[in-house]
């Protein structure tokens, strides 16, 4: 079963954020609890109803482990390099840590939240959304697809509704800060599309999100 690591990460993540939502912080919990049943549904919704087969689960099998795991961290380098560019004097690693959310008083809870749970609750709607849009506009879920203007433009604009959503529910004004989110999404979307899976892309984002989580939490 194809979808068998994705179903069981998402119902652990799903378990996690109803706790947190009834434990920790109940906006936070609701919204990415919320995330997770839209991105079952469109797994459900593609496979039951329309009998499709998905291009991108979190696994396909061909990509080992460690090339993902490469894959994550060169990702993750790129973004650094370019927010060491535009933002020279800032630092970077504080930048991440200003999209954290504090969740009570415990900073394991927190750690575990941002730095893992919604870092792959993320990546995994975006990446639902980016193939539900494909699909429905006949473009490709694979490295080929990276040289077409359909879906770097759909890239981008999946891109930027993930910073606007930063905006809007995490009521983050830093131009700095937004303008990492975007890009963080624009490579692991490019990530999820030159390896036809998520988990290169999820590996990105939880280093980034662990890293500002730290920053915030145990510096």
């Amino acid at each position: 079963m194809e979808y068998k690591t994705e179903i069981i990460l998402s119902t652990l993540a799903f378990v996690w954020m109803l706790f947190t939502a009834t434990n920790i912080n109940q906006p936070l919990g609701t919204i990415y609890t919320g995330f997770i049943i839209g991105s079952f549904s469109l797994l459900i919704i593609a496979r039951i109803f329309f009998n499709k087969k998905l291009d991108i689960t979190f696994s396909n099998g061909r990509v080992s482990t460690p090339k993902a795991l490469l894959g994550g961290v060169t990702g993750w380098i790129i973004l650094m390099i370019i927010q060491s560019i535009v933002y020279k004097a800032q630092s970077i690693i504080q930048l991440l840590g200003a999209t954290a959310l504090t969740l009570a008083d415990s900073k394991i809870a927190n750690f575990i939240t941002f730095g893992i749970v919604i870092a792959y609750i993320e990546t995994t709607l975006w990446a639902r959304l980016d193939e539900l849009f494909s699909d429905a506009f006949g473009l490709k879920m694979n490295r080929e697809s990276l040289t077409k203007f359909g879906t770097l433009f759909l890239i981008g604009a999946l891109s930027f509704t993930f910073m606007a959503f930063h905006i809007t529910a995490k009521g983050i004004k830093n131009s700095a800060v937004l303008f990492v989110v975007f890009f963080m999404m624009l490579i692991s979307l490019i990530l999820v599309h030159y390896y036809q899976e998520t988990k290169s892309a999820v590996l990105l984002h939880i280093l980034a999100n662990s890293i500002g989580s730290w920053y915030m939490f145990f510096r």
